[in-house]
């Protein structure tokens, strides 16, 4: 019995590992284009908050860039996530391919994983002090 598995355990694992993989680089990316953005938008968060902008609103500002850019991904993921599924029938064990509850869940812990990645530039952001922003080119 474990022999007759034995592809479907590789196949199985190797799927496990490129999805964890692209999980990976996807908070990664998300980490520069959400760092980038905050670091390009530095000006204007700094004159925000001369202007008297809390941290909180900073911190809101930077997270919600994150958010419409996790919110994007989400949805052509699963799009092209509910596409597929049909094919990827073979591969799944105990799960239905258009079962609701696994794809809310993967979509709310991806939401959450983008969120965290995009909170440092966040804290960045709203730390910034104005003075030192306006002043440099």
């Amino acid at each position: 019995m474990s022999e007759s598995l034995a592809p479907r355990r590789v196949a199985t694992a190797a799927v496990g590992l490129f999805g964890l993989l692209a999980a990976a680089l996807a908070v990664i990316g998300v980490y520069g284009v959400v760092s980038y953005d905050a670091a390009r938008r530095s000006k204007e968060i700094a004159v925000r908050v001369a202007l008297g902008a809390t941290r909180r609103s900073v911190l809101t500002l930077v997270l919600g860039g994150g958010a419409r850019l996790a919110a994007i991904g989400i949805m052509c993921g699963e799009v092209l996530a509910f596409g597929i599924a049909r094919s990827a029938r073979a591969l799944l064990f105990g799960v239905e391919p258009y079962d609701a509850a696994t794809y809310m869940g993967l979509a709310t812990a991806f939401l959450l994983v983008v969120l965290a990645a995009a909170f440092l530039p966040a804290q960045r952001a709203a730390s910034l002090d104005p003075q030192q922003a306006l002043r440099n080119p």
